[in-house]
């Protein structure tokens, strides 16, 4: 799931035009810039680039860079674990 933290994080960095060192777990998505434009543009390419859809109420509740980064990385584990039965 390493690749997966370097994909999340160079998304969001590019998305949002911002460094690294801003991107912390806790950090609030408005504190980095991030507009309902800057949102919904970021939930599109995190689906096509991971491969997944997130529904649009769970999107909704993204409050933090750690809730989007918590929501991902449980759908991709889950996936892989439905992948592996």
């Amino acid at each position: 799931m390493e690749n997966f933290k370097n994909i999340f994080y160079t998304i969001l960095i590019n998305k949002l035009n911002i460094n690294r060192a801003e991107l912390t777990s806790g950090k609030m998505l408005t504190d980095i810039g991030a507009n309902s434009l800057d949102m919904v543009e970021l939930i599109i390419e995190l689906e096509n680039v991971l491969g997944i859809t997130i529904e649009d109420e769970v999107a909704d509740n993204f409050k933090t860079v750690g809730d989007i980064e918590r929501y991902l990385f449980k759908i991709l584990k889950n996936n892989d674990n439905e992948t592996i039965k």
